[in-house]
């Protein structure tokens, strides 16, 4: 148990110290200061000597228990790199674990075409992004797949478990756009029937 702090203890032997190196004495009478040494002054004064020497002692002890200041930021250094090294790993860790595939989609039986704009079942938007409104996969039900490779079309479907459609011959295609070009028009308000624009 510490009696007195540290700063106390040092308080007391500056005090000590100079109460044990002190020659300063009143003027007092030759025959006075004799008197006084013979009084018993002997008595006490060991007391103090050795006193200032413990309390002197024990600071020397104390201040080489103190670490340096190359030692601290020696640990200090070494925490900080051991942290940085974590924050890495966990950093690395997290970025592998989002480019990694976490579902398991079965490949289409058919080829797909990578020409359209957006996979199956989507509907394109004005915005030019798509949207898989009935999609219940990992990946968001609305993306813009713009500016998407064939092959990044295809780590898509890998990724998020959605398909192109399948690849039709060329009249098929033809026939589709011919079709769709027939819709174009006025609905006729009697039967509902699509009205083609005049030419």
């Amino acid at each position: 148990m510490q009696l007195i702090s540290l700063k106390s203890a040092i308080g007391i032997y500056f005090f000590l110290l100079s109460t044990c190196n002190s020659t300063r004495i009143r003027k007092k009478s030759t025959i006075e200061i004799q008197g006084d040494i013979f009084k018993g002054i002997f008595h006490w004064i060991p007391d103090v000597y050795y006193f200032c020497i413990d309390i002197a002692t024990s600071l020397k002890q104390e201040s080489k228990k103190l670490p340096t200041q190359e030692s601290v930021i020696e640990k200090i250094e070494r925490i900080d790199n051991e942290e940085f090294q974590k924050l890495d790993k966990r950093e690395a860790d997290e970025i592998k674990d989002l480019n990694s595939n976490h579902t398991t989609c079965e490949e289409a039986a058919y080829e797909r075409d990578y020409t359209f704009a957006c996979p199956a079942g989507w509907n394109l938007q004005p915005d030019g992004s798509c949207w898989g409104e009935s999609y219940k996969g990992v990946c968001e039900a609305r993306q813009n797949f713009k500016f998407f490779t064939s092959e990044n079309k295809r780590q898509t479907e890998l990724k998020c478990c959605i398909f192109w459609p399948r690849k039709t011959a060329e009249n098929e295609k033809e026939l589709i756009m011919h079709a769709a070009a027939a819709l174009h028009g006025t609905i006729s308000p009697t039967d509902g029937t699509i009205l083609v624009a005049r030419q």
